[in-house]
């Protein structure tokens, strides 16, 4: 598709844009965009989900070869969030660039896991409503983690969230995971990659998660570091076939730098 097709926006922004990279399977070239209002701060994320029909194979017209895979950058769970005195910040910011009140403090954690497990409700409605065999995530969230010694944790106690609930409350039924961290801490969360199957469709055979950029790679300046990026892969069997494929889900930077 011609990424000047308005149709196929699939972010607020520019620059940021959704590649599905297949071999040795077939597309139906059906792609499809599912609207996640992402220019309101009510929207799931700012990023459209896309869908497209991919083929193990010559199936000649058997629908079984046939799965729906889907891709979605779900930004953190985190899209828009902000409170009124303080503006869209980040637990980081809450550390190291504001000297906010106790009040506020205890404001912006008392709301923020309401507010992504909102948003996290929001996405499982796309996943339950379009029902994809395959789906990789983008900027996934492994949950808020503070420890008891951290600057702000003690404003947190009631309201720290863990991976595993994050999985309770975004999966249905019938829906497996395999989850690799980026080593970046993003507004409240390390952020990771995800390949997510139906069993009833696929089984896995083995999977494995890779750093692609460390958290320590310096730019050529060597005044900074590449933001830390990573590639969640899963070699799956699909059952009605018995054939093999692997399926990976990874999030590149402009530039596409990370490939070399």
């Amino acid at each position: 598709r011609d990424d000047s097709d308005a149709g196929m926006k699939t972010s607020k922004f520019a620059g940021c844009i959704d590649w599905v990279y297949i071999k040795g399977l077939g597309s139906k070239q059906d792609e499809h965009i599912i609207e996640t209002d992402m220019a309101n701060a009510k929207g799931t994320s700012d990023h459209n989900a896309v869908t497209v029909t991919l083929s193990l194979g010559e199936s000649n017209g058997d629908l079984s070869h046939d799965f729906k895979f889907m891709t979605f950058n779900v930004e953190e769970y985190y899209h828009d969030f902000s409170r009124e005195d303080l503006g869209k910040c980040g637990v980081k910011d809450l550390r190291k660039k504001l000297q906010p009140t106790t009040a506020q403090m205890t404001s912006y954690f008392q709301n923020l896991k309401p507010w992504v497990f909102g948003k996290i409700a929001k996405v499982r409605a796309i996943i339950e409503g379009h029902k994809p065999d395959l789906l990789c995530l983008e900027e996934h969230s492994l949950g808020l983690r503070l420890t008891n010694d951290d600057i702000v944790g003690s404003y947190a106690q009631g309201h720290v969230f863990d991976h595993e609930e994050i999985l309770k409350r975004l999966l249905p039924e019938g829906y497996s995971i395999f989850v690799k961290g980026t080593g970046q801490n993003a507004w409240f969360s390390e952020l990771a990659n995800a390949v997510v199957w139906n069993t009833d469709v696929f089984e896995k055979i083995v999977e494995k998660g890779v750093l692609i950029t460390p958290p320590s790679k310096p730019i050529s300046s060597g005044k900074s570091f590449f933001t830390p990026r990573s590639v969640a892969c899963v070699q799956l069997k699909h059952k009605a076939t018995g054939k093999e494929f692997t399926a990976c889900a990874t999030h590149l930077l402009g530039g596409r730098f990370e490939d070399s």
